[in-house]
């Protein structure tokens, strides 16, 4: 399987038809190959949720004979990181390049160091500054194409520059990149062991996460405020985790079998997916309120991953289909909403869904009509479904962002909102409120909670007086020295957030 995503980050990457010739060069085996001829899958049961969805195939790297392309990663921008395979330069070798597709076009985002027909490269994520990551093999010009795997950082000044990796480890991969630049992947050690690591600069070494007591472990993604995504094989607590620098590492389990984590939001919701014990895969969401969910799969399908995640909760997801007889598993793109199936896919013979952002656009691949083989794709969905509730944040004594509220730990903290009137008391998504650790920023304002309700159990509850739903959160002692973020998430889909700072 590819490694993944962006702000949005959201984002595993797809790896390409017919890059099988390189299988040897990534960590993790490959994703099944798209075929045409899917089933017939009717949209209708999305009906309500779905207002449009438009697809646009992205144009070819110039001079490339015969182009196949993926997109991996998207920005809030719409820029997308993938890659194209075909024949560069006028070489008679099948090569795979990193591949940028901006307002401008389709770049070629080239290899490490100086260009050899052993040399190859996949670009996984690109932030909103235009930072790419992947990684890309052959650093030498001896052996073959799977030669030295090293995760790299390209930007637009310094071009493409291998990332360090651990001491004498030989190989390594990044999978994600966040606004800040740090990035998520995976080095193996001298004995060969592959460790989660981050790195914090392209001069500095790898941050050694370890394996978390398992056989090997990668990260996958990582969101803005550092945390980071991954999974763990073998050992005590195999599958996923959560990890960050505040609070350590968080093992969010599996469904009965492997797990992989692919993506993570801000809010620190996470998704991927796992084997069930009929070796099925099914895509999950992970969330502090609900823990590990099944979302099941679309009509028909014999398989899924989710490979992506925004801030609305909306999540990417590759379908795979029985296969039809050729030999070639079909695959096919979809949006998951709150459990409607958004079929991104239906008028493709294949396609598959890498990658989100906020505003509804989706980086895969899909079938080229024009040249009948696999193109790197960006579509944009509008969803008709809109907000119930007037939500706008909440009142005092909690600040809204970017203020740290700071507050005693173990206190009862009254959260404050408004809907523009009474509706209710049954308004919560389920498993909300929700809170989760998160990292303490330096240089926040702060701004402390000057009220503090009686300590008694959470709960809801509105005053007809001043028109304000009131959450009564109930917080542990054992939250001293951390900070959380404490997301309310309506019913209706909107959701809000606050960042508290626990003192003794």
């Amino acid at each position: 399987m590819c490694s993944h995503r962006l702000r949005l980050r959201h984002r595993a990457a797809v790896c390409l038809i017919l890059l099988a010739a390189c299988d040897g060069d990534r960590p993790f085996s490959p994703e099944p190959e798209p075929t045409p001829g899917l089933p017939a899958v009717s949209a209708s049961y999305a009906a309500a949720t779905l207002s449009q969805v438009s697809y646009a195939g992205l144009p070819s790297v110039t001079g490339v004979v015969a182009p196949l392309a993926a997109g991996a990663g998207i920005n809030g921008q719409g820029w997308v990181a993938g890659s194209t395979a075909g024949y560069f330069g006028g070489l008679s070798v099948l090569a795979t390049h990193a591949t940028l597709w901006t307002p401008a076009g389709a770049r070629d985002l080239g290899v490490v160091g100086q260009a050899h027909s052993s040399k190859r490269s996949w670009a996984t994520d690109v932030n909103d500054a235009g930072v790419v990551v992947g990684y890309a093999t052959g650093a030498t010009t001896t052996g073959g194409c799977c030669t030295a795997v090293t995760a790299f950082l390209w930007t637009e000044a310094g071009g493409m520059t291998a990332l360090p990796r651990l001491a004498e480890g030989k190989m390594s991969t990044a999978g994600a990149v966040n606004s800040a630049g740090h990035v998520a992947g995976s080095a193996y050690d001298a004995a060969g062991v592959q460790h989660a690591v981050v790195w914090k600069g392209a001069d500095q070494p790898p941050v050694d996460l370890g394996v978390f007591g398992g056989s090997w472990a990668v990260a996958a993604d990582i969101n803005d405020a550092g945390m980071v995504v991954g999974s763990v094989a073998g050992g005590a607590a195999p599958g996923v985790f959560r990890w960050s620098e505040g609070s350590g590492v968080q093992m969010l389990g599996h469904l009965g079998g492997w797990a992989e984590a692919r993506a993570v939001n801000e809010a620190g919701h996470v998704v991927g997916f796992a084997t069930l014990p009929d070796d099925s895969q099914h895509p999950f969401r992970w969330t502090p309120g609900s823990g590990l969910e099944d979302l099941g799969l679309p009509p028909g399908a014999a398989h899924a991953q989710a490979t992506g995640i925004n801030e609305a909760g909306h999540i990417a997801v590759t379908a795979t289909y029985p296969d039809d007889g050729s030999g070639i598993i079909p695959t096919r793109a979809y949006l998951w909403v709150e459990g409607s199936w958004i079929d991104l896919g239906e008028d493709l013979g294949w396609s598959g869904a890498a990658a989100l952002n906020d505003d509804g656009q989706v980086a895969g691949y899909g079938l080229s009509q024009a040249a009948a083989a696999n193109e790197a794709a960006r579509w944009s969905v509008e969803l008709s479904q809109s907000a119930t509730y007037d939500f706008e944040g909440f009142f005092p004594p909690v600040d809204n962002a970017p203020a740290v509220n700071q507050a005693r730990a173990g206190s009862a903290i009254p959260v404050k909102f408004s809907l523009g009137g009474d509706e209710g008391l049954e308004v919560m998504a389920a498993g909300y409120p929700a809170s989760q650790p998160t990292a303490c920023e330096a240089g926040a304002p702060i701004a402390p909670v000057e009220e503090t309700a009686g300590a008694g159990g959470s709960g809801l509850s509105y005053d007809p007086m001043s028109g304000q739903y009131t959450y009564v959160w109930k917080t542990q002692r054992s939250w001293a020295g951390s900070c959380r973020r404490l997301t309310v998430r309506l019913d209706d889909g909107t959701e809000r957030s606050a960042d508290f700072e626990f003192t003794r």
